[in-house]
């Protein structure tokens, strides 16, 4: 017997997304499903990112913390009984949010992995990225201290148990772990999870630079929790490097293409481990 097709939570953490957050937005407007409402939760942003979302909600909130801290007001502050996780650089096919209620209602799933490739790749590195997020999709490792494959729409009361393990350190330092941590300690509680091919499609960096730059920031923000996090979850980030270049195989044309990016994105993160701390 099927489900009530629930309400869907878009939960939507912004800090300065001024240049992306329209095409996101949008995205969800022109969803075939309409049962949904859109939960941001703004890092004060300096930029029109909240004039911007102004047009398309009213529950906007604010946050002086880091990310998973946003994340835990989202989840707060949503009424649905399914949240899906969107970043403001993210764009969503038109009858994903469609297809996530069809899951929910009909297979006994507690959250859903979904596809994600490139946004309209016209440049060699946003290429290579598509091919790098190909291959981690047909991979389809569930196991968090493997994969890097994420879920990204969760049932609230799962998110809820889950948000209980979290502590105000992690709500004031975790940025760039938040989901990664999130999908573990969910992977704990529930076994259950579904899968969506084609979801949605990512914004990449369309140059090196950008690629590096990137990363260099990335390095950076892990730093900065390496003296939070529990030893628990440095094992899991650890495990999940060894597999990913465990994975990579010298004989398949598409894995060698992903190299540049591997090599780039992990030199821009070591680089940014590296810096020095910014006053």
């Amino acid at each position: 017997m099927k489900s009530k097709m629930p309400l869907i939570s878009v939960n939507l953490p912004t800090y300065n997304g001024a240049e992306t957050i329209k095409d996101a937005l949008e995205s969800v407007k022109a969803q075939t499903y309409k049962n949904y409402e859109i939960v941001i939760v703004d890092h004060y942003s300096k930029d029109e990112t909240i004039e911007i979302a102004k047009k398309y909600t009213k529950k906007i909130y604010f946050d002086k913390r880091r990310l998973l801290s946003s994340r835990e007001i989202g989840l707060r502050e949503s009424k649905g009984e399914v949240i899906l996780f969107l970043s403001c650089d993210q764009v969503l096919e038109p009858t994903a949010l469609e297809r996530i209620a069809k899951i929910f209602a009909e297979q006994d799933v507690d959250m859903v992995i979904t596809e994600e490739r490139s946004y309209k790749p016209n440049t060699f590195i946003a290429k290579m990225t598509d091919i790098d997020r190909k291959l981690i999709q047909q991979d389809y490792e569930l196991n968090p201290m493997k994969s890097v494959l994420l879920p990204s729409a969760f049932r609230k009361s799962l998110l809820v148990q889950v948000f209980k393990e979290f502590n105000d350190k992690y709500y004031e330092t975790v940025t760039i772990h938040d989901h990664a941590i999130i999908y573990y300690e969910s992977y704990k509680l529930s076994k259950k999870i579904g899968l969506i091919n084609n979801f949605y499609f990512h914004q990449e960096p369309k140059s090196t630079k950008e690629l590096f730059s990137h990363y260099v920031s990335w390095g950076r923000r892990g730093r900065e929790v390496e003296g939070v996090l529990s030893q628990e979850h440095k094992d899991m980030f650890a495990s999940k490097m060894k597999y990913r270049l465990k994975k990579i195989e010298i004989f398949n044309k598409d894995s060698l293409k992903r190299l540049p990016i591997i090599f780039i994105k992990g030199l821009g993160y070591n680089i940014g481990q590296r810096l020095p701390k910014k006053k």
